[in-house]
């Protein structure tokens, strides 16, 4: 926080995936097969949620963790939004071995994760993350968001 403190703008962006949308699941259907992954997300966007609105705190309650972080209510001027950078080209997914103490099989890296499969171009989800994140407002901090824009369910 202390260089973001130092900003004209403050914002921080958590790159999340629709996958991670529980409201979403029926519509994805997908996030059945990669399930650790979906689950990451969701926590991630509940983490963001959560950071977004004012802590209530009780005289005399002592925070861990998260005293640092500035609130909604408190700092209009923090903006943290989760984005989904959308279903992108990522060329190649390189497989290794994930550890011998755990497992002898390769990962299973699941195909519509991006790879050479993705629907969208590098250079048109990072021109699209840019405008999000450039034009958001306090007004949109705890938001779930698209590349484009569009909102996602939570």
């Amino acid at each position: 926080l202390p260089l973001i403190e130092k900003s004209n703008r403050k914002v921080i962006l958590n790159v999340s995936s629709a996958a991670g949308s529980i409201g979403s699941i029926e519509q994805l259907g997908a996030s059945g097969k990669f399930p650790t992954y979906a689950m990451s997300k969701a926590a991630l966007n509940m983490l963001v949620s959560f950071l977004s609105y004012p802590l209530v705190c009780q005289p005399g309650l002592k925070m861990t963790g998260f005293q640092t972080v500035k609130q909604k209510g408190a700092r209009p001027d923090l903006i943290a939004i989760t984005l989904c950078p959308g279903h992108v080209k990522t060329g190649t997914v390189q497989v290794t071995s994930y550890s011998r103490s755990v497992t002898n099989e390769l990962l299973h890296v699941p195909t519509d994760m991006g790879g050479p499969n993705g629907a969208l171009e590098p250079e048109e989800s990072v021109a699209g993350i840019l405008k999000v994140v450039t034009e958001a407002t306090s007004a949109d901090s705890g938001k779930y968001l698209r590349y484009n824009g569009e909102t996602i369910p939570w």
